[in-house]
């Protein structure tokens, strides 16, 4: 999903160099998300604050509910009614 809305938001300005933005943006998640890890700095978390938990797994399931209504939607424009609406069933 990260990576569709960077492209999306990206893919009209033709001097943008979307690999490269990538491996650097990956570049900088990993070296966060090592120093994190060495620092065992998520331990602390569940003494400040449960609403990063929360909202991560709010977020997940946004994405599985509107990936599911785009796929069910999908089906109507390349296919027949009939076959929709069995693949909703």
């Amino acid at each position: 999903m990260f990576n569709k809305t960077i492209f999306d938001i990206f893919k009209h300005h033709a001097d943008f160099n979307y690999l490269h933005f990538m491996g650097w943006v990956y570049l900088w998640g990993a070296i966060l998300h090592w120093v994190a890890a060495a620092m065992n700095t998520v331990k602390g978390l569940k003494y400040v604050t449960r609403f990063s938990c929360d909202t991560f797994g709010f977020y997940v399931a946004a994405v599985y509910v509107q990936y599911g209504i785009q796929v069910v939607t999908r089906q109507f424009h390349q296919s027949s009614n009939a076959a929709a609406f069995l693949g909703i069933l």
